[in-house]
């Protein structure tokens, strides 16, 4: 008899919240976990009840929480939110069949138009800016809270098998550039925590054509040459309802390589 779908939801934080709303415009029976939070079960037992597990507590507890419920016999979906792990030693668990990586951006809707869109023997270069503002309070690293997500497109939207061996990385106070060439294509990450507005960019250049895409409008605009500029129809929807729908589908999200690259830089700094 086939098990009705019921998440449990680890960790009831913002991204736990939001998690929660799209599962009830989904019509998916879920329950929570979350030891600082008031409500929702009080202890991790009788997992399995539960079809699918999401992690969505800070990435330092992700490794942690996921040996726990393994260890206490849990054999069905995960979902770990991004930065799926932390620290190099966790490999394994990007490596783990059951293991969905949860990074949302790849389910954007211009980033998917982008992707039907672009023609990769024909980049010469890609740029990705991803700037936000954080409390003073709130000390995430830059590269784990933004970069993440645009190192994962850039392997996403590439096809990429393997990484830049030629890059440099720049920083100053809470932001920070990357410049790479990998697969004869220029790419350039741009990331910050002190910017005055939002912004989640992808500027595409190939030979005669420039795609823009805008993550937060949701818009893809095309610059070719002998045309007038052109807004692109992008089918507009919610990232995470998306990704819900992918994870709850038993469809499959990796970000190995992804991951790898973050660790690459987060080396490079150190070494520097």
């Amino acid at each position: 008899m086939k098990m009705t779908k019921h998440v449990l939801i680890i960790g009831f934080g913002k991204m736990g919240n939001l998690y929660s709303k799209y599962l009830t415009e989904l019509g998916v029976k879920w329950s929570y976990y979350d030891p600082f939070t008031d409500g929702g079960i009080k202890k991790l037992y009788n997992l399995h009840n539960y079809s699918h597990i999401m992690i969505s507590t800070p990435p330092e507890n992700h490794c942690e929480t996921y040996n726990k419920i393994i260890d206490l016999g849990f054999t069905g979906h995960i979902y770990i939110d991004k930065p799926v792990i932390d620290s190099k030693s966790c490999v394994s668990i990007l490596e783990a069949k059951n293991v969905f990586a949860g990074m949302t951006e790849r389910y954007n809707p211009a980033v998917v138009a982008l992707k039907k869109l672009l023609d990769v023997d024909k980049l010469t270069s890609i740029k990705l800016i991803r700037y936000s503002t954080l409390p003073e309070n709130i000390q995430v690293p830059v590269l784990f809270d933004l970069g993440i997500h645009d190192l994962d497109l850039y392997v996403y939207l590439l096809g990429c098998s393997d990484l830049p061996k030629s890059y440099d990385v720049f920083e100053k106070s809470k932001t920070c550039y990357v410049m790479a060439k990998h697969m004869d294509v220029l790419s350039i990450f741009e990331w910050s925590h002190e910017s005055q507005r939002r912004e989640r960019k992808i500027v595409a250049l190939q030979k005669d054509i420039v795609y823009e895409a805008d993550l937060i409008d949701q818009t893809v605009v095309m610059h070719a040459v002998g045309q007038v500029r052109q807004n692109l129809y992008v089918d507009k929807d919610q990232p995470l309802r998306l990704v819900l729908k992918s994870f709850l589908a038993g469809e499959k999200c990796t970000a190995k390589l992804s991951h790898e690259f973050m660790f690459e830089i987060m080396n490079r700094r150190m070494i520097k």
